[in-house]
């Protein structure tokens, strides 16, 4: 049998066996449709692709090495009406629910079929995936990279996922057993039927599998100590934590048109800091950066992200006064852009964050409705010579300014270049106000540390 291996490891999974309405629930463990789903996406293909029935045509089983803590959230959502669009919601428009999760777990799930250019297709997708993958829910990033193996070796055995190493984090105490849930003939005496086999995704009807849950040793050969990476699907440069030091990294191009920073926090109360203040860490920017010419500093723009910081700026910066002061920063990269380089430019995948606001008789107004700032981005996209084929506005919060407040909204976008010169100038420039606070900076899927 073919198979592979993947690793759903993350800060938060989800996955919801009878989740209804204002409850939802999750099951101890990754069920076979979120598995399929995650796969769907790093595909990018639909819910109706004829992959997906051959995917649930694998045999899945899963280790769980970490359970995790089973936590709750409880949530409220307010809803506008098409007709009153704009007006302040009333309470019977306010949803009440309860969202349930996995913390800090990890799972190997196992993937095996008869079929080796399927098992191919999946390991092919997920190590470059399409569109971001997601441990349940589309908010649930993975910590780790998902890919772990693959095989078209008929003779390999069912128990491949007992030789497979057992990461020791230092907190737990190792277990001697690993549990383990098989996927079972639905007419075997023993098991319990589980409805999770994604028959259409668009009208949420499922079937049933018969899975079973055994303990197995774990050798004590096994145990590893648990490699230290970043998140991005490799994309992102390897981390080696070092006490008390900063590693610095250069890989700059003198003839770079930019330079790419990445900052990566040990500890992510910092970064949660800068997120809350952005204009703090602007002058610490400020203070990497040669005065040129004119007094000034050059362009500069940031994006403050879960555990790092990435900064992108004119000239290239000197973090060196890091060291007077460590805020737990453990390892500082800097990556040359050269944009005469970039290419495949008709179908991007990218990441924004911008302050929805418009000049409407020579004040700031701000975009209180999603049709608004959809509406403000297309307009805007023929200025930086591209077209927005596909936008989501996934999160929108406030943070604090110069001088005020802000709202900021994150979006995700499929572009297309229509005009290369533009674009260019809107990568160097920013789009949008308020690039002092975190603002106006285009993160690209697989091309922003390409030189």
């Amino acid at each position: 049998m073919a198979g592979i291996i993947l690793k759903m490891e993350g800060q938060r999974q989800s996955y919801g066996i009878q989740s209804h309405y204002s409850v939802r629930d999750t099951e101890k463990f990754p069920t076979k449709s979120a598995v399929v789903n995650m796969v769907r996406a790093a595909a990018g293909i639909g819910r109706t692709n004829e992959k997906l029935i051959e995917l649930n045509d694998t045999k899945m089983t899963v280790r769980i090495d970490y359970p995790g803590e089973y936590k709750e959230d409880f949530r409220t959502a307010q809803f506008e009406d098409r007709l009153t669009r704009g007006e302040k919601p009333s309470k019977n428009k306010t949803i009440v629910q309860y969202k349930h999760y996995l913390c800090d777990a990890s799972f190997l799930v196992l993937l095996d079929s008869p079929d080796s250019e399927l098992i191919e297709w999946v390991a092919g997708v997920v190590k470059s995936p399409e569109w971001y993958p997601y441990l349940g829910r589309r908010e649930y990033e993975p910590s780790a990279p998902i890919y772990v193996r693959h095989w078209s070796d008929k003779s390999i055995g069912k128990d491949i996922l007992e030789k497979e190493p057992w990461f020791y984090r230092g907190d737990v105490k190792k277990p001697e057993k690993l549990e383990y849930i098989q996927e079972i003939p639905n007419n075997d005496k023993d098991g319990i039927l589980i409805k999770d086999v994604m028959i259409n995704s668009a009208d949420r009807i499922f079937s049933y599998r018969k899975i079973k849950s055994v303990e197995k040793p774990l050798n004590a050969e096994l145990i590893k100590e648990t490699p230290s990476f970043t998140v991005s699907h490799g994309h992102m440069p390897a981390i080696k934590k070092r006490k008390n030091q900063i590693i610095f990294e250069n890989k700059c191009d003198q003839n770079a048109d930019e330079y790419i920073t990445i900052l990566k926090f040990e500890n992510e109360n910092y970064v949660y800091q800068f997120a809350n203040h952005p204009h703090d860490f602007f002058h610490i920017i400020c203070k990497s950066l040669p005065s040129i010419d004119d007094g000034g500093k050059g362009r500069c723009l940031f994006s403050v992200q879960e555990s790092h910081i990435i900064v992108k700026t004119e000239k290239k910066p000197d973090w060196s006064f890091l060291n007077e002061y460590n805020k737990g920063i453990i390892k500082c990269c800097i990556h040359p852009v050269i944009y005469d380089k970039w290419d495949q430019l008709n179908h991007l995948r990218c990441w924004l964050r911008y302050n929805p606001v418009k000049r409407l008789d020579g004040k700031n107004v701000l975009l209180k409705t999603e049709r608004e700032r959809l509406e403000w981005l297309n307009k805007r996209s023929k200025n930086y010579g591209l077209k927005i084929l596909n936008c989501n506005i996934s999160h929108t919060e406030k943070v604090e300014g110069k001088q005020h407040n802000i709202i900021v909204a994150d979006v995700e976008l499929e572009i297309k270049v229509v005009d290369k010169e533009l674009f260019v100038e809107a990568c160097k420039n920013g789009i949008g106000r308020e690039k002092n606070a975190g603002c106006g900076l285009l993160l690209f899927e697989n091309m922003i540390f390409r030189s």
